[in-house]
Parts: C-alpha cells; structure tokens; sequence
C-alpha cells in the first residue's frame, strides 16, 4: 500500500463532501462513482475529520483496513456529519462553514 497522490487526496475529499451533501439533501448514502483511482477500491483505514471555524465538528473512521477506502470514506464521513455522539448532527444549512480533513492509513 502506498500513500495516495495529492490528486487522490483531493478525490478523497471531494467524495466525502459530496456524500455528506447527499445525504443532508436526500438521507441517502452516495454510490461510490465507477471512475475512480485503483487505490479506492484497496482496503484501508480512514478518518474523516469536520471542523466548523477551526473547532472540531466529528470525527468517525476505521483504524484498520476492513472496507474498499471509497466505502469507507462515504461511511465515515456520512457518520462524521450526523453520527458523532459527541456533538448534533450537522445541518444542510451549516455544512457551508465546515471543513473535511481525510486521514487515510
């Protein structure tokens, strides 16, 4: 396994935004799209990391690698938004001020 590219990286957030917009708009979960990287379908462990003007905002993942990364990055970042216990969900109105930090292991 090797680190992802800068440009992966960039997909790897633009995927996780995209997911949590999906699912603050419709409540469903995004289909991975077909024309990813390889390195999205390898196994690997993921964070996904929300802040709201630099404050923390959620964070979920998967330390180890049981998921294919673009599942787990969807997972992760649908749960980041509106399954981290330790704050409320975010709104579809607030998601404009939050920023996705990736973490892929």
């Amino acid at each position: 396994m090797t680190m992802l590219t800068e440009e992966e990286g960039k997909i790897g957030l633009r995927l996780a935004r995209a997911a949590i917009e999906k699912y603050l708009s419709e409540q469903t979960r995004l289909k991975a799209p077909d024309d990813l990287p390889a390195s999205f379908d390898e196994k690997r462990g993921v964070f996904v990391t929300l802040n709201k003007y630099g404050n923390l905002r959620g964070c979920i993942g998967y330390p180890y690698p049981v998921f294919k990364l673009k599942d787990a990055i969807i997972d992760s970042a649908i749960s980041a938004a509106v399954g981290d216990p330790r704050f409320s969900p975010v709104t579809k109105r607030e998601f404009e001020n939050v920023s996705i930090e990736l973490t892929v292991l």
